[in-house]
């Protein structure tokens, strides 16, 4: 994967933006909820332990992607809203 990020494979769009949100939401869920999400009785949002390290590596590919393409700088540049 790195291979193709530094060959120029991937680039940078607003879409990887949302799937770097929807992937740290993940994880967010799955360190505030009650259980591992594995129970049959946890509501449907829970996300189970045995996939947080698969969307650890997504939110982590996804900022690489950002990087090598030049957006995260673009959006390090941007003043945040007050």
């Amino acid at each position: 994967m790195w291979s193709m990020l530094q060959l120029g494979g991937i680039e940078a769009s607003d879409h990887d933006v949302d799937k770097l949100i929807e992937y740290a939401d993940k994880i967010r869920q799955a360190l505030i909820q009650k259980t591992a999400g594995q129970r049959s009785n946890d509501p449907n949002g829970y996300v189970s332990f045995e996939d947080l390290g698969t969307y650890i590596n997504l939110l982590v590919l996804e900022v690489l992607t950002l990087r090598v393409g030049g957006r995260l700088e673009m959006m390090y540049t941007k003043k945040a809203p007050v």
